[in-house]
């Protein structure tokens, strides 16, 4: 009984509590330095920002409304989420940036359906968990669903709003110094 199950189990719980914070806040802290180091741009870094920040925030959201708890294995989808909520939100800030001011919506049309294609391929790998007969993988795979989803329509509906607002002020200022 002192090494049985019910003690293996009570570390591999209190170690994923703590390793699976660590992971999760080293895997935000390598992307946020990594953007920092190559943007450069405050705004450039709250724009590729913005849609992970809106997809953690909405996944949370849901999570609690389907009562879905954190656990051993969907705290494996984290570091994960974190790195598919910022991928998409580079492909989509990058390209406008390269087409410049007032191209959001074009570049929602273009580079948005290559971004939409990634995303539902690794919805697709991460959906065939759901056919496991295991509660954990299945809890993986639909969390994983969930938050891609929200980061893909967090990068498609919010990120070209706040690019499109940006321009908007930008051409209010040089209209009022004109």
């Amino acid at each position: 009984t002192v090494s049985g199950k019910p003690i293996v189990w009570a570390d591999v719980i209190t170690a994923m509590r703590v390793d699976g914070k660590k992971t999760t806040i080293a895997a935000f802290v390598a992307v946020f330095l990594l953007l920092l180091l190559f943007e450069r741009s405050a705004v450039a870094l709250g724009l590729i920002l913005l849609p992970l920040g809106l997809g953690v925030a909405y996944t949370v959201g849901l999570m609690a409304l389907l009562g879905m708890k954190v656990n051993f294995f969907n705290m494996l989808a984290l570091p994960t989420i974190i790195g598919m909520g910022v991928d998409d939100g580079v492909h989509i800030y990058h390209r406008y940036k390269e087409l410049g001011p007032g191209s959001a919506r074009y570049v929602v049309r273009s580079t948005g359906m290559a971004v939409v294609l990634t995303s539902l391929t690794t919805s697709v790998g991460f959906g065939s968990l759901l056919a496991a007969n295991l509660f954990g993988l299945n809890s993986l795979g639909l969390l994983s669903i969930i938050a891609i989803t929200m980061a893909l329509l967090s990068t498609l509906l919010v990120l070209p709003a706040a690019m499109q607002w940006i321009d908007n002020r930008r051409l209010s200022k040089e209209r009022s110094t004109a």
